[in-house]
């Protein structure tokens, strides 16, 4: 189970897969959006950004295809919802549902 607000650090499992322009593995932290008393389900919303390196690698991913995935890294204890409804609305076009995605070691 995971706990609320906290991220998940992302990377590709494959070494040689995603590097920014200094040959260096390009890592982010990314929030999951599933419910954390689903059991066995991870699932993200992650917008996809023109020159977004990562972004654009993991939405080029197809079923199967896996990711490195490290944490749960806590950011700070949950205390309800400041946010209002209304910007919680926003839109977030060209996001992707990854679905099966395992867990690399």
């Amino acid at each position: 189970m995971l706990p609320l607000t906290s991220c998940v650090i992302v990377k590709s499992s494959d070494p040689e897969g995603l590097k920014d322009a200094n040959g260096k593995p390009v890592i982010r932290p990314y929030t999951p959006v599933s419910r954390s008393d689903t059991p066995g389900e991870l699932s993200f919303l992650i917008k996809k950004y023109d020159n977004g390196l990562a972004s654009k690698y993991i939405h080029g991913l197809k079923p199967g295809d896996k990711l490195a995935i490290k944490g749960p890294m806590p950011k700070f204890p949950y205390k309800g919802n400041p946010v209002s409804p209304a910007h919680a609305a926003s839109s977030t076009p060209k996001t992707i549902q990854t679905t099966n995605l395992r867990k690399s070691v």
